[in-house]
């Protein structure tokens, strides 16, 4: 189903309840299948959407050339996570597109995107059936402490 993996770096990254992993491929891969890759692993799953600068660090910290969850709304045209359920959307508001580029832009076919690179961190966006990159962040949304103090069950 996906060409062989291992976890890049075999690390993982939290923010918050937020953990990333970034998992490399033998092979490259398209949006699509990194997607499916990051949900197969559990309901607390999914391809990373990033929300802050913070969590751009994070990911590009592991490297250029990463797969992230960012696409363009069929409907609406605007860029957003799209969510594991079905019917959700979130529209983004964090964006760290590279401005030497047409990045982002209405009305392009370009409806994916990467951290590109020799990109210092900036994105670029991809046809989502491109395979242009090797590597997928995953995303572990992880349950929030209950704040009880002794860790009860």
């Amino acid at each position: 189903m996906y060409p062989c993996i291992f976890p890049f770096l075999q690390q993982i990254v939290c923010n918050g309840n937020r953990c990333f992993t970034v998992y490399e491929f033998t092979s490259n891969i398209a949006f699509e299948a990194a997607l499916a890759f990051c949900r197969d692993k559990g309901d607390n799953f999914n391809l990373a959407t990033i929300f802050s600068e913070e969590e751009n660090e994070i990911i590009h910290g592991f490297g250029d050339g990463v797969i992230f969850n960012l696409r363009r709304s069929v409907s609406t045209g605007d860029f957003g996570e799209y969510s594991p359920s079905p019917g959700t959307w979130e529209t983004q508001t964090y964006f760290n597109w590279d401005p030497n580029g047409n990045q982002g832009a209405p009305g392009g076919t370009e409806d994916c995107a990467v951290i590109w690179l020799n990109s210092a961190g900036k994105w670029h966006d991809l046809v989502c059936t491109m395979e242009l990159v090797n590597r997928a962040a995953c995303l572990e949304i992880k349950p929030k402490e209950n704040g009880n103090g002794g860790g009860g069950k």
